[in-house]
Parts: structure tokens; sequence; C-alpha cells
């Protein structure tokens, strides 16, 4: 008799109650549950939250995911429209109970208002928060001028930790009142 296909030959024991072992164990082994130890599933919900950590280049979304029982990834849509065109994403876990989820967005533009809205996705189903919106803070910066003669020289630096390019408006007056301003 061959061995093959080992689904047509019979079972042979290989030490007695080996088999009643292996049958107990394998809804364990395979994790298959049984309907005394099903728990109950569900979509997931989202909850968008604050914008929080405001700066000219970033800021922190934040927002509450409750996976429903299974495993469950979240989604941070943002633009400067309610269209949002960006996201970034996260995993929520696969508990039962609503978490904090938080997400940093950087790259933005200085002294731009933001929508964004958190998203969550499981087998289950999906969920969309609302909309909210946010703006990020003015590129800051120092400078000083001095005169010479007829000559006014200015230098500018951005400050410490803020991303971008800084752009301002810079104006000199005269004592006469003449002025002249560059944007």
């Amino acid at each position: 008799m061959s061995n093959w296909p080992p689904s047509l030959r019979a079972p042979q024991p290989i030490a007695p109650g080996v088999y009643a072992a292996v049958g107990a164990l394998l809804p364990s082994i395979l994790g298959i549950l049984t309907s005394d130890s099903v728990s109950s599933v569900s979509a997931p919900t989202a909850t968008t939250g604050v914008a929080s950590r405001r700066s000219a280049a970033g800021a922190t979304i934040a927002g509450t995911v409750d996976p429903g029982g299974l495993a469950t990834s979240y989604r941070v849509d943002y633009g400067t429209t309610s269209s949002y065109g960006s996201s970034a994403s996260g995993y929520a876990g696969a508990g039962s109970d609503a978490g904090t989820i938080s997400l940093d967005l950087a790259d933005l533009a200085p002294s731009t208002t933001y929508h964004y809205r958190v998203s969550a996705t499981s087998g289950a189903g999906g969920a969309v928060g609302s909309d909210g919106t946010f703006k990020t803070t003015a590129l800051a910066f120092l400078g000083k001028a001095s005169l010479t003669g007829e000559k006014a020289r200015v230098s500018v630096r951005c400050l410490a930790g803020q991303a971008g390019t800084c752009t301002g408006t810079i104006r000199i007056s005269s004592a006469a009142g003449a002025s002249f301003a560059r944007g």
C-alpha cells in the first residue's frame, strides 16, 4: 500500500489516546473558537479629536478609536480643504475598548488653515470621524538692523526648531517720515 495520498489512508494509532488528545487540542492549536468562547465583534468607531502642539510646520492630531474586537488601523486625513489630499496612518490594536490615538503631522505650511479627520478600518467595516480644522502658527524670526550713512543692513534668522523659509515684511522709516516696505 502506498503512503500517498495520506488522506486516503486509514489513521494509524501512534499510541493509545494520542488521537483523542490531539483532537481535543486541535481547536486551540488552530485558533478556532468554540461557540462558548466567541466574543462579539463589531465595526470600529472613530471620533476626531483636537489638534494640539501646533507650530509653523506641524501639529499633533488626537482622536478616539474603538477597534470593536478586531485588528484595526486608523488614518488621519488632512489638507487645506475638506477634500484633504494627504494622510498618515497608525495601528489602533484589536481590543474591545475605545482608546486615544495621537499622530504627529509635519512639513505643513505656516499660517495655513488645515482640515483633518480620523477614520478607522477593520475586517468588520469602517468609520469616519467628523471634520476638524486648525491653523498653523506664523514663522517667528529675530532680526536686527543697523544704519551706516544712507545704507541699512538687516539680518534675519528663523527661531530654532522652525522648519521652512522665513518670510515677512521689512519696514524701514526715517525720522523725516519717509518709509520703505519690502514684503
